[in-house]
């Protein structure tokens, strides 16, 4: 029984799905960047993501994986196709197996972004650019996490130096001192006075 096993078929029978991921999957791979609606864009980056994984079982030197991504493009063996779509294909493949995955060694997931923008003129659909990560936006966030790490060691190198400063201009015996003026036993001292006072006043008061 197939209970709670769901695909979402974008509104496509499975063969026109495929074949029309397979193909924005291509663009997407050639061009680093395409047009496309939300819907498709959200698909697309799942499909991507499995592709990538298996290209970097490839570019280990798994043929099997190779041959899985060249299945999955929908690349045909045998006679030249018109409009020379077989060679685009394979430039992908090679593409994404050598350029792309060594770009994404250090990263596990995300490896495309959506841009949201205008709706579509006519039936309104929400339309999105999708892009692979560059190399630069890798090396950037990289650098942001080493200066974050640095700047926590510099404020707190800032306060050693302002907690040693505040040491040396108070010296020692000042704050002897201070500590000696106010001791537990005086302020204990200066309360039993007050009280015995109070109870003067009032004794007088009383005889007057």
């Amino acid at each position: 029984m197939r209970h709670r096993v769901d695909t979402f078929k974008i509104g496509r029978t499975s063969a026109h799905r495929r074949a029309m991921l397979a193909n924005m999957t291509t663009s997407l791979v050639m061009e680093e960047r395409i047009k496309t609606t939300v819907v498709k864009a959200k698909e697309l980056r799942k499909f991507v993501a499995k592709l990538i994984k298996l290209a970097r079982k490839a570019a280990a030197g798994d043929l099997s994986s190779r041959r899985k991504i060249i299945s999955i493009l929908k690349i045909k063996t045998g006679r030249e196709p018109y409009f020379g779509t077989k060679s685009t294909k394979q430039d992908a493949v090679s593409k994404l197996i050598d350029e792309i995955v060594p770009r994404f060694e250090e990263r596990n997931g995300g490896y495309t972004r959506i841009i949201k923008m205008d709706r579509r003129l006519g039936d309104g659909a929400e339309m999105c650019l999708i892009e692979l990560l560059s190399n630069s936006e890798e090396t950037s966030s990289k650098e942001k996490i080493d200066t974050s790490a640095e700047k926590k060691s510099d404020v707190k190198d800032d306060l050693a130096d302002l907690i040693g400063e505040l040491e040396e201009e108070t010296p020692a015996e000042e704050v002897e001192e201070e500590k000696a003026e106010a001791t537990p036993e005086e302020e204990k001292k200066t309360g039993e006075e007050e009280v015995e006072e109070e109870i003067e006043e009032k004794e007088k008061a009383e005889e007057k």
